[in-house]
C-alpha cells in the first residue's frame, strides 16, 4: 500500500522502477527492511539466461505478437 501522504518516489530497476521500503506503508505489519530488501534481489547471471532463452520462442510467435511486446524485450535487454 501506498503512502497517500507523500509522493511515491521509485528507483531504477533493471525490469521497470520499483518503490523503496520507505515509500510504502508498513504500519501493522512486522516487515523489517533487510527482509524487503532481501525479497528485491535476484541472481542478475539467472534471469539474464532466462530472457535470453526466450529466443527461439519468441522467433517463432514473431508474427503474433504485438510489436510493442518485441520492443519491450529489447528494452530489457539492452536494461541487462
Amino acid at each position: 500500500m501506498t503512502k497517500s501522504a507523500k509522493p511515491l518516489t521509485k528507483i531504477l530497476h533493471l525490469i521497470r522502477s520499483m518503490p523503496r521500503y520507505q515509500d510504502l506503508e508498513w504500519e501493522g505489519m512486522d516487515f523489517p527492511e533487510e527482509k524487503f530488501e532481501e525479497l528485491q534481489t535476484f541472481d542478475r547471471a539467472a534471469w539474464r539466461a532466462e530472457v535470453l532463452g526466450h529466443e527461439e520462442l519468441f522467433l517463432d510467435l514473431h508474427a503474433h505478437l504485438p510489436k510493442e511486446l518485441m520492443f519491450e524485450r529489447e528494452l530489457l535487454i539492452c536494461r541487462m
